[in-house]
């Protein structure tokens, strides 16, 4: 029988998962590749995370920047 790591129950079929903030790493890397460059918000939401508990991320500054955009389509 395998043994495993004090903090597993079992085996993980699933594979490697991204990590929770990832969403929130890639809207600081769009950021750096865009002009002008957009970081210094990006990183405080993804630093925000990174400090938040699981289930209690904040929301990622790209959704929050298209839903803050006024709806123009007539």
């Amino acid at each position: 029988m395998p043994e495993f790591n004090k903090h597993s129950e079992g085996p993980n079929n699933a594979g490697p998962q991204p990590h929770r903030c990832n969403g929130h790493l890639e809207d600081v890397l769009v950021g750096l590749s865009s002009w002008p460059m957009d970081v210094a918000k990006p990183f405080g939401v993804f630093w925000q995370c990174i400090k938040s508990q699981p289930g209690q991320e904040p929301v990622r500054y790209s959704q929050r920047s298209t839903s803050a955009e006024p709806n123009t389509s007539s």
